[in-house]
Order: C-alpha cells, then structure tokens, then sequence
C-alpha cells in the first residue's frame, strides 16, 4: 500500500501515456530506502512495482544533523543524534554535508568529494568498503582509514590513492593471517612502503597529571636573581 500511494499512480489512470521513468524515480525518493524501483506492464494492462530495498551503510556529522545514507550516498534519514552501537562508517568532512531523505547527500567541497569517491572506487572494487568503520578526511594532507575499528591507515595526502589503499589491502591481508586481531597504525604515508606499529588501543592516550608543581618566575624574582648574580661578580672581580 505504502509503494503505491509512493508512486502516485490510481486506478484508471491512463496508462499508456504515464511516464514509468518519473513513477519509479517518484518512488525511490518518497522511500529514502528503496534503492531501485522497476515497473512492469503486462498486454492485459496489469502493473507491478518489483522493489529493491537499500540498507545504512554510513553516518555523517552535519550541521543539519546525523545523515544516514547508503554506500551509494544516498540519504535515507536525518537524526539528531550519532546512532548507538552501529556498525556504520562514520564520515568525518571539514566542510560537512548536506542531505534530503531520498536524494544523494552533497559535500559542501567539491575537494572531500573526489577524495571520499576515489576511496570508495578502490575500497569497493577490492571488497573492503564493508570493513571500514571510519574514514576521515577532514585534512586532506592527513587521509585516515580505520578498518574493523582495530587498524588505522595512515594515507598522507590524497596523491597516489590508489597504490596506497592497494599497499594497504596487501598488509591488512598479510597481518590477518598472522593475527587477525591485531590492532595497530599501519602507515602507507611513503610511497612503496608500509611500516606496521603495533598498538595496546587506537585510543589516544590520556594526559598524565602533572604533579609537582610548576614555579613562575615573577618580574621581582627575576630582578633579584640579577642582582645576585651582579654582587657575586662584583666581588669576584675585588677578590
């Protein structure tokens, strides 16, 4: 019921001349999760909606809020508030997004986007976009990767994306057979190199307290360390 209130369509509307492009485009936007919509007519004049459904792949601090989109980008809700013990992958944008349920989110620069498409393009076409819990590329000089929450990728800049995710692939691979739960900082800032820095946790860690206390020399204090110093040469000098 809800599918066909979606697609406008009406008992006795004129079927041959209803534009089926627009109906499933109409659908897919009314319903942020529905990712295709395909409309068949059989002679006899009976249509059916086949539906495609999508499901959350990534969540975006905004000003707007939280955006919820798919792993093709498409937005599928707008929340106050980060989602509670998700398995998303949390976008970090300098310059944001915006977004309407139903329609692909925009990056507010053009910049982060080529970057974030460039990354999904390798990360996809090597099966891995599904292991990515964080990609952040709020410095475009300092790309950042978090596979299944225990492995940073250190990228460096956005030059040579693709040799570095590719050096990436093969280290995630190598280390996984070794210990598949390995946490670490796997740095692929240098061209044809990656150095492996285990980690207890890719936390960062807490301040120590400094405890004993700091001593500020004053204006006074100072003077009379001067003056000191300005005797003890004067007699030096006697002597």
């Amino acid at each position: 019921k809800e599918i066909v209130m979606a697609s406008g369509l009406n008992v006795g509307d004129n079927m041959v001349r209803t534009n089926f492009n627009k109906v499933e485009e109409r659908i897919e936007k009314s319903l942020p999760y529905v990712m295709d919509a395909a409309i068949s007519k059989t002679i006899s004049g009976k249509i059916t909606i086949k539906i495609t459904e999508t499901k959350a792949a990534i969540v975006i601090a905004s000003d707007e809020g939280c955006i919820i989109a798919d792993a093709q980008g498409k937005t599928l809700a707008v929340q106050n508030n980060l989602p509670e013990n998700s398995k998303l992958m949390l976008l970090k944008l300098k310059g944001g997004a915006t977004a309407t349920p139903g329609e692909a989110f925009a990056f507010s620069e053009e910049d982060e986007k080529k970057i974030y498409d460039q990354l999904v393009s390798e990360l996809t076409a090597a099966g891995m976009f599904k292991d990515i819990t964080e990609m952040d590329i709020t410095q475009q000089s300092s790309i950042k990767l978090i596979y299944q929450g225990r492995l940073r990728l250190l990228l460096g800049a956005s030059d040579n994306l693709t040799e570095k995710i590719r050096g990436g692939i093969k280290a995630i691979e190598q280390e996984n057979e070794r210990n598949p739960e390995l946490i670490a900082e796997v740095n692929l800032t240098i061209p044809k190199k990656v150095f492996v820095n285990p980690l207890d946790s890719l936390e960062p860690p807490a301040e120590e307290e400094t405890t004993e206390p700091i001593t500020e020399l004053t204006t006074d204090t100072a003077a009379q360390e001067n003056d000191e110093t300005t005797t003890q040469k004067e007699e030096e000098n006697e002597e």
